[in-house]
């Protein structure tokens, strides 16, 4: 009988003890390792007169890793996506990437956990957001080489007829499982439009 108690206690400390250690699980980048510098800026527009050209602006993503791990590894199974949100009132037009960047390093993309991760969020900021908003919209990034920090471009132009005075996001959304807990997050940034 004192045998029986005995396993039994410590079948129970064991999974205590597993217990403890699966809820103490941190993600392998955390938001303190990302580092992203934005700036907005208007840019000339192009191929029309003066008087009827479109407001064009530029939205620049530095991208920089302050860990020790890289930021993507999908063999260890955590990678993440940065989307750009916009008002209403600017249309998506071009991103450009230096062209040092192959297109086997930069992917232009997304991935339904880090959308999903990304509106939840956003959600909190534009609470009516359509929950496939960067799956029709503008697309994403992500960037698996190794030469960091990098630079990407995006351009948009403004539609005059619209209103929409929300700013501009853009929004680190890092995903990662691990034995079955969500380490996923992300990390919103606010970006107010050029006059």
């Amino acid at each position: 009988m004192g045998k029986f108690v005995l396993s039994i206690f410590g079948i129970f400390v064991t999974v205590a003890l597993l217990f403890l250690l699966w809820l103490s699980q941190t993600p392998t980048i955390s938001p303190k390792d990302v580092e992203l510098k934005i700036t907005m800026d208007n840019i000339p527009g192009s191929g029309l007169s003066e008087e009827n050209q479109v407001p064009r602006q530029k939205l620049t993503i530095l991208l920089d890793n302050k860990s020790s791990n890289p930021l993507i590894d999908m063999s260890k199974g955590y990678f993440y996506t940065v989307y750009v949100y916009h008002p209403l009132n600017y249309r998506y037009i071009f991103i450009e990437k230096s062209h040092l960047l192959s297109p086997k390093e930069l992917v232009m993309g997304g991935d339904s956990r880090t959308e999903r991760q990304a509106i939840k969020d956003l959600k909190k900021i534009i609470p009516q957001l359509n929950d496939h908003f960067f799956s029709i919209g503008t697309p994403g990034f992500y960037y698996m080489g190794k030469e960091i920090p990098i630079i990407i471009d995006y351009y948009f132009s403004k539609d005059q007829q619209i209103e929409d005075e929300q700013n501009f996001y853009v929004i680190f959304s890092f995903y990662q499982k691990k034995f079955g807990k969500n380490l996923s997050w992300s990390k919103i940034y606010t970006v107010e439009p050029s006059e």
